[in-house]
């Protein structure tokens, strides 16, 4: 893989995988999974375990595979980055005959100098995706200028319990005032998510992929009932409080997209002519799911993003989208558990 760089600082180039296992062709049957993940590498198919695929690089092992795995860069506006990457598979006798496959996905995303999304301007931020960094957890995210003239997170939120005390405070987050640390108590890895006046989110899949298109990382991210995505001022009991979300735990600077009609996610899927798959590959949507109760919903079929505003009872309005439509204009209960995504102020 090759690519010429025309970003003045660069690129790094990356490579993941569609599954974790080998697919007969025409049968969407697992056949060869991919290495255990506590296996360090192999130097040659020979020590392979039996009936498992892994990748090498130029380091000369086999190893399992990890999602966006940095294979290359390259600095500078006029140079190129490469990298030589292997792949094979150890099939026993067992095995059956056939034709059997793997998506790989290759992309290339500009370095930038480290640029904290806190500090972006209307100005940085082009119709080119880069990288970004929180500065609350270090995590990045990928932010571009879309159709509509906004700038965009092209990633769902990862913010969990890291540091949360001191994290969720007006220099930093989307806050007028800092949050207390008993507010910010609600944190849920197996159970819970029936509150509306805690604050509730799940991190157990904030760095798995799921199905995803565009420039953004493809990250299903951090589940959060509207209390938490409102860091903790949005915390109505059920069928009370009305009016939209004022503060939220978007960094500084950012706040969460206008739901319904007329709002911001509505106006974005009008810009791209109301076209689902230009959309999704624009705004880089994975179809993340929803948490209720002690478990995720609907991973790798719909994705479900809060908005800042109200819809009815005890619902405010969300954007839905699954891989044949997009729904801007629905709303959910504000117990439930969905991604949060970002919009530059």
């Amino acid at each position: 893989t090759t690519v010429s760089t025309n970003n003045s600082n660069g690129y790094q180039l990356y490579i993941s995988a569609s599954g974790s296992s080998l697919v007969e062709k025409n049968n969407s049957s697992l056949i060869i999974p991919t290495l255990p993940a506590s296996e360090t590498g192999y130097a040659s198919l020979a020590d392979f375990p039996a009936n498992h695929w892994g990748y090498k690089l130029n380091d000369g092992n086999f190893r399992a595979f990890e999602p966006d795995v940095l294979i290359g860069s390259a600095t500078g506006p006029t140079s190129s980055a490469s990298a030589t990457v292997e792949f094979g598979a150890k099939i026993d006798y067992g095995t059956k005959a056939g034709q059997y496959e793997l998506a790989l996905n290759f992309k290339a995303l500009p370095i930038v100098t480290q640029t904290y999304i806190q500090d972006v301007t209307p100005d940085f931020c082009t119709t080119d995706p880069q990288v970004v960094i929180d500065n609350r957890d270090e995590q990045t995210y990928t932010i571009q200028r879309l159709a509509d003239g906004n700038c965009w997170m092209l990633d769902n939120l990862r913010l969990g319990s890291t540091n949360i005390t001191t994290d969720l405070t007006s220099s930093n987050t989307n806050l007028s005032s800092t949050i207390s640390a008993s507010t910010w108590n609600g944190y849920r890895t197996t159970s819970g998510f029936n509150s509306y006046t805690a604050p509730m989110f799940n991190s157990a899949s904030a760095n798995n992929t799921t199905t995803s298109y565009g420039s953004g990382s493809g990250k299903i991210g951090v589940y959060y009932n509207y209390c938490a995505a409102s860091a903790g001022t949005y915390c109505y009991a059920q069928n009370s409080g009305t009016g939209n979300a004022s503060y939220d735990i978007c960094p500084k600077g950012w706040r969460m997209p206008t739901g319904g009609s007329g709002g911001e996610y509505e106006a974005l899927y009008r810009a791209y002519s109301i076209n689902v798959s230009n959309f999704r590959n624009a705004l880089s949507t994975p179809l993340s799911g929803y948490f209720l109760s002690s478990s995720a919903d609907d991973q790798g079929s719909y994705g479900y993003f809060w908005s800042s505003t109200y819809g009815s009872g005890s619902h405010m309005y969300r954007l839905v989208v699954y891989s044949s439509n997009v729904y801007p204009t629905y709303d959910g209960n504000r117990y439930l558990g969905y991604s949060v995504r970002c919009l530059l102020k």
